[in-house]
């Protein structure tokens, strides 16, 4: 398993002085983790509102990850000027496992 290695900055000491970072070895497994825990635990709602240009939200309804009738049709009810674009058996993968239809129609000719 790779390994990569992050910075933590530690406080100041309580006499001001720096106290070095440190470094930790976390898997790229431990980093998604952390990653997937933040993203699904933060609350966009109120970002979701403010954005006034046009969106295109594609969603798979096969994806496994994210469930569609939990991010897609709500992200799209709470953004102003949105389409929603759903497609039939497609998985969290899309962009990759079904480029040429994403690429279609996110470049249309």
């Amino acid at each position: 398993m790779t390994q990569a290695l992050t910075d933590v900055a530690q406080p100041t000491g309580s006499d001001g002085t720096d106290i070095r970072p440190f470094r930790f070895k976390a898997s790229d497994a431990d980093l998604n983790d952390l990653r997937i825990v933040a993203f699904s635990q933060t609350d966009f709602t109120e970002d979701l509102k403010k954005i006034t240009v046009p969106v295109l939200v594609m969603h798979g309804d096969d994806d496994q990850i994210v469930p569609y009738a939990d991010s897609a049709p709500l992200s799209a009810k709470l953004l102003r000027n949105s389409t929603l674009k759903t497609y039939k058996g497609f998985p969290h993968g899309m962009p990759t496992t079904e480029a040429n239809t994403i690429n279609a129609d996110l470049l249309p000719s």
